[in-house]
């Protein structure tokens, strides 16, 4: 009989380090266990508290340490920034407010930002929209603004400005073929002006509010919609009319963002803008740390108005979004997800792949394929020389090499950060609520600041004991790893909602170990979104710059400095190779990332 009761005492235990209420554990009623079964249990409950009160200590400890992690990999460069600006009696500070430039280069920063939310949102909302509207036949399409998400920043900037340089672009000279411009030896228009950066910019941003509306459309409740399609009404009557008000939330997320990144933009006001004499906050931050005289700590000093707009921004952020509730719609009921009629939006989208894809590639194309930039493309003259001269170039080919490395290693070592960061957001409860908001808006700070301000940051951080990294690749894979970590995180976060908690819990009911359980149900769940969270987070690195730019050392090349270095130089016809190869090789990386996520397995 006591060999049955310590049986049973050890049952109930199993049965309390999994989960399972061992009130309803029929062994005490079979056994007829009742005589001692308060005694019993209160020893049991006693037991059980020690090992739950042990294990909850043991897991509050190992995610502190991973909470510790992610400020020490956070954090760390905007402190540090911030150190260097305040050092020596803040006067970086004084130095920063005291230059001449300084409301010019904030107006410029801000009417880049309020112009590209101009751009971007309204014509992302309207291709979202399109998307949802088009012919089965033409379901495709839909795909054009994602992948513009794939074309490098640079290859869109510098293919615009072979177009729109104001005496040889190639656009510019068709449109002075008309008689409004005949007369005219330049222009009509001009890619180092700021109505040019602004529009370019726009265009660049235009997939991200894409991407939020779109996803917004698609887990809508659309009956009022299909209601009044029935009733005769055009798509973009009910567009307005019954769709934009319930994109409020989405319109909201997506626009502060959109102005966060229009405020950090650095590829295009660098390339196009240097020209003209148009300087925005990053691009004098980027100045102070390679004009002489190099004053790191005014550069950092120049970084804080963007620091500050990203704090007050988020907070303006969840304020508008305090009732989003209210806009919930999403229903079980089935609704279409395309099938339209519209051929106007298939006309949309193609539009938009001719502006951000066809047109800036085919220019780089004609760029690359001729001896030297004129303006003028004759097919007698073409060659292939100018990849020969890139790819027989050791500095090219070294900094091509450094990219790969440092993006691939990068990726090595945030999929399992980004992993445990979704791991802590999803499960709260055995995290901890506290360590998990903490863990959550921490990992999020990289989406709402410019890459150039954490790549000072790293730089800053990376100079100095105790852990001196700079000149080496690995403050570069720093600075990789920080940038991407929030998308990583997002997309492996999305995965474990979609997958819910039933095999989890089955899992460990069963009497699965934590990293079992890990390792044979979750991550085989999860190949999917690690395959997405791998092909996104190599599309940003392989044409990464502002961030590559500010913590690579002078004798480090990687591709995107590469193009900057031939672009300064004047080897034009370079620069369109360069920028054509980053392309390829962003398309080569991104595609096998996806082919290693695989089909469904049937069941």
């Amino acid at each position: 009989m006591e060999a049955e009761r310590l049986e049973v005492a050890s049952d109930r235990s199993r049965a309390r380090s999994v989960g399972q209420d061992w009130a309803r554990w029929p062994v005490e009623r079979d056994l007829g266990l009742d005589s001692f079964g308060s005694i019993d249990k209160g020893l049991a409950v006693m037991a059980t508290s020690r090992v739950h009160l042990r294990h909850s200590t043991k897991r509050t400890l190992l995610w502190g340490v991973f909470l510790l992690v992610v400020v020490a990999l956070v954090v760390t460069p905007l402190v540090r920034l911030q150190q260097r600006a305040l050092s020596d009696g803040a006067d970086a500070y004084r130095t920063a407010l005291d230059d001449t430039n300084l409301t010019r280069v904030l107006v410029t920063t801000l009417a880049l930002a309020v112009g590209s939310v101009a751009i971007a949102v309204p014509v992302g909302t309207g291709l979202a929209w399109a998307a949802f509207n088009l012919p089965r036949r033409v379901q495709s399409l839909a795909l054009i603004p994602l992948i513009t998400l794939m074309i490098p920043p640079l290859a869109q900037i510098t293919g615009w400005a072979f177009l729109l340089s104001p005496r040889v672009g190639y656009l510019n000279q068709m449109l002075r073929w008309l008689p409004w411009w005949s007369d005219n030896e330049t222009g009509p228009l001009n890619a180092y002006s700021v109505p040019a950066i602004i529009g370019l910019t726009g265009l660049i941003l235009v997939p991200f509010v894409f991407l939020f509306v779109q996803t917004s459309l698609q887990t809508m409740d659309l009956s009022l919609a299909e209601a009044a399609r029935t009733s005769g009404a055009s798509i973009w009557r009910i567009f307005f009319v019954v769709v934009l008000p319930l994109l409020r939330p989405a319109l909201i997320f997506s626009s502060v963002i959109v102005l966060l990144l229009g405020l950090g933009q650095f590829t295009a006001p660098l390339l196009l803008g240097r020209q003209s004499q148009v300087n925005v906050v990053t691009t004098e931050m980027y100045r102070r740390t390679v004009d002489p005289p190099v004053d790191f700590g005014v550069a950092a000093a120049w970084g804080t108005p963007l620091l500050l707009a990203g704090i007050v921004l988020i907070a303006v952020q969840r304020f508008a979004l305090r009732d989003a509730h209210r806009f919930e719609t999403m229903s079980t009921r089935g609704h279409r997800t395309g099938g339209g009629r519209s051929r106007a939006a298939a006309l949309a989208l193609l539009t938009y792949g001719a502006l951000a894809i066809l047109l800036p590639i085919l220019s780089l194309l004609s760029v690359a394929l001729t001896p030297f930039w004129s303006g003028q493309i004759d097919l007698a003259n073409l060659t292939l020389q100018n990849f020969g001269n890139v790819y027989t170039d050791p500095v090219a080919l070294r900094g091509i090499r450094t990219s790969m490395i440092a993006s691939l290693a990068a990726l090595l070592l945030v999929l399992p950060l980004g992993y445990l960061g979704a791991i802590a957001i999803w499960e709260k409860p055995r995290v901890g609520r506290k360590i998990s908001g903490i863990i959550d808006f921490i990992v999020g700070i990289p989406l709402v600041l410019p890459g150039v301000l954490f790549g000072a940051g790293v730089l800053f951080a990376l100079s100095e004991g105790p852990l001196v990294l700079y000149g080496t690749i690995g403050a570069v894979m720093v600075a990789y790893v920080i940038l991407v970590l929030p998308h990583v995180t997002r997309i492996l976060g999305s995965g474990l909602a979609s997958m819910g908690t039933s095999m989890v819990d089955a899992a460990r009911t069963s009497g699965s170990r934590t990293f079992r359980t890990h390792f044979v149900v979750v991550l085989p769940g999860l190949r999917r979104s690690l395959a997405a969270a791998a092909a996104l987070s190599l599309a940003i690195l392989m044409h990464e710059f502002s961030a590559s730019l500010m913590v690579r050392s002078p004798s480090m090349e990687l591709m995107g400095t590469m193009l900057y270095l031939y672009w300064n130089f004047g080897s034009l016809s370079n620069v369109a190779v360069m920028a054509l190869t980053m392309c390829m090789l962003t398309l080569v990386v991104v595609s096998l990332a996806m082919l290693a996520g695989g089909r469904r397995k049937e069941a």
